[in-house]
């Protein structure tokens, strides 16, 4: 319906896709951290673990620095058992850039076909970013992207890989530490 698909369209995190979507990338790197990506859409959104693994996962595969800073905010949404508004945005990039490049999915298109449906595309979620609700979260504060953002995010914990064990240990940690001060 004309209803949902607007909801769709609706992005729960400000980014520049026109930006995102400029960013030159090897289309086997895009196709690959889509990939990883997509596996969020049929998870529950209680479904912490998987989710902020198929992001991280996502970030160590793409090159492309807005990629990255758009899914660090995302990972930054997240609750102990609520992945819901991370998922969303995981989901919603996934759309757009799919909207966008109809070349990675095997369609024999000119490049001033995909520049043009990029733009369009671009132009549709620019159309919507007012729409996004800051107030959601006390993070949300943080998900506009603006240069100094992305330098900064740019140059902190690049192609941060870490395993869920390691992230289990880590949690694990501060639940201790917590504990202890008490």
């Amino acid at each position: 319906s004309k209803k949902r698909r607007e909801e769709q369209l609706v992005p729960v995190i400000k980014c520049d896709l026109g930006a995102l979507l400029a960013v030159e990338e090897e289309s086997s790197l895009t196709t690959s951290w889509l990939q990883a990506l997509e596996d969020v859409r049929t998870k529950k959104p209680n479904s912490v673990g998987p989710i902020k693994s198929a992001l991280r996962n996502a970030i160590s595969i793409t090159t492309n620095s807005l990629v990255k800073s758009y899914l660090r905010k995302a990972i930054k949404q997240m609750k102990p058992n609520s992945a819901g508004i991370t998922k969303r945005a995981a989901v919603w990039l996934v759309d757009r850039v799919k909207e966008a490049r109809p070349d990675l999915w095997g369609r024999h298109v000119s490049k001033e076909e995909v520049a043009e449906q990029s733009k369009k595309v671009a132009d549709e979620a620019a159309s919507y970013m007012d729409q996004v609700d800051e107030n959601a979260s006390a993070a949300m504060n943080d998900a506009a992207f603006d240069d100094e953002d992305i330098d900064q995010d740019s140059d902190s914990d690049e192609d941060e890989v870490v395993s869920d064990e390691e992230d289990d240990e880590e949690d694990q940690d501060a639940l201790t530490l917590d504990s202890n001060a008490n």
